[in-house]
């Protein structure tokens, strides 16, 4: 199976006006990116704050992004601890149609909190592969779930199921390039703002990242250029000058600071539901003069920046 995800996908928060959605932002964001380089958009996983979100909210986030997504591809988180509610998820996610538009595919995290061992993790995503026909994209994140979907495991899920394409590894480990690229069966995606470079340098097809929200265009063009294919001395410039800003973006438990550098631009209210919290007024400061830098970024690429 071709996989609909390559390039830049961008992880979208999800805004919020006190206890409710903020669906009117969280839409012009969308068409920010739809007239941008992004190529795809992720709704409803960790920068979306996914578990504090109800179904019906969840349905709401998915409408709306089908509804301002145009040309660009949509990824849903459909992931959780329980095999049996991962599954009613997905299939729900499959059956949301807006004007004639469907979700790309489903992404789907390893059960967190339950720790699964190989033969649960095996019998979790062959029970989801078999229940959907849907593209799914493995979500391995080790820091949030306490368990590692090693690469051996990964490809060998992958080639049991035509429909599972592909793994958005968030492990951290460089080391994981060279052990997902060249398989077939499933196509690499980095998961790790800060190791884009390297990842596609090493063969990935694209990025899953956060730092796109505010800087679609440098992002994408950063992800493109560090091909294996692309312009290394762009890539290297635009790695240096868009480093301080994604590790201000991380500088507390995503989303908070990516809202916040959003409400900082007036595209949507900077609020996090519990147990996030609001950042420290020091982690605003880094925020506020991580986007004073990025206005160098902003100057030199050839491409556009989210505006409110």
């Amino acid at each position: 199976m071709i996989h609909p995800f390559q390039g830049s996908l961008v992880a979208l928060p999800t805004p919020f006006v006190g206890e409710h959605l903020d669906l009117d932002a969280l839409g012009r964001l969308v068409q920010t990116h739809e007239q941008s380089d992004t190529s795809g958009i992720v709704a409803c996983g960790t920068t979306g704050e996914v578990p504090t979100l109800s179904r019906e909210e969840q349905d709401a986030v998915v409408e709306t992004v089908l509804a301002h997504s145009g040309s660009m591809s949509v990824m849903v988180g459909v992931g959780s601890n329980c095999t049996g509610s991962t599954i009613q998820r997905a299939r729900e996610v499959a059956s949301l149609v807006v004007d004639g538009s469907r979700v790309d595919g489903l992404l789907a995290v390893t059960p967190y909190y339950n720790r699964p061992s190989r033969a649960g993790l095996d019998l979790h995503f062959d029970d989801l592969a078999d229940a959907v026909e849907l593209p799914i994209v493995l979500y391995n994140v080790p820091a949030r779930t306490g368990v590692d979907l090693i690469p051996q495991q990964a490809r060998s899920i992958a080639a049991r199921h035509s429909n599972v394409i592909a793994i958005k590894e968030a492990s951290g480990d460089p080391e994981r390039i060279k052990a997902l690229t060249g398989d077939p069966n499933l196509t690499l995606l980095c998961g790790e703002d800060s190791l884009i470079g390297e990842f596609m340098a090493g063969g990935a097809a694209g990025a899953i990242n956060v730092a796109g929200n505010v800087l679609p265009g440098p992002m994408a063009e950063w992800i493109d250029s560090a091909r294996p294919s692309g312009d290394p001395d762009r890539a290297q410039v635009l790695a240096s000058e868009l480093m301080p800003f994604i590790h201000a973006m991380f500088v507390e438990t995503n989303p908070a600071p990516v809202k916040e550098a959003l409400a900082m631009l007036g595209c949507c209210s900077s609020e996090v539901r519990p147990p996030l919290a609001p950042l420290t007024p020091r982690s605003r400061e880094e925020v506020s003069a991580a986007l004073g830098l990025a206005r160098g970024v902003i100057a030199t690429s050839k491409s556009n920046v989210v505006r409110g």
